[in-house]
């Protein structure tokens, strides 16, 4: 998706599990999907 750090790296650096990372993404993906009017 990008070429920033990999999930894995964010999840050590902050000292939370990867799927933390995860959620955390994919809810930052669902309100700029949304902003952009890509959902109904």
């Amino acid at each position: 998706m990008s070429d920033g750090p990999s999930n894995k790296e964010i999840a050590v650096r902050l000292g939370i599990t990867e799927g933390t990372v995860k959620s955390h993404v994919l809810r930052l993906a669902i309100v700029r999907a949304s902003e952009l009017h890509l959902l109904k």
